[in-house]
């Protein structure tokens, strides 16, 4: 009789011990399924917004120092015209 009570007291942690890591599997799926899709998330904000802004961010800094440029070129035509 004590020889049952022993092989069950060591049958019953292992069940438990099964289930635990089961657990520990699925959350770590998880994680990796979310941190994978944060990426593609980040990719595709970079791709389809970030890029585009800043394209026309320096489409927009270029055309203005041509125009500063243009200014100051008149200018000093205008002073070698009038000298």
């Amino acid at each position: 009789m004590e020889n049952e009570n022993t092989a069950m007291l060591v049958e019953v942690p292992v069940t438990e011990m099964e289930e635990v890591v089961e657990n520990h599997s699925n959350n770590g799926l998880k994680v990796v399924t979310g941190a994978g899709l944060a990426i593609i998330g980040g990719i595709l904000v970079y791709k389809f917004i970030v890029k585009p802004l800043l394209r026309k961010h320096r489409e927009n800094v270029m055309a203005k120092n041509d125009f500063d440029d243009l200014e100051k070129e008149s200018e000093d035509n205008e002073d070698e015209d009038i000298a």
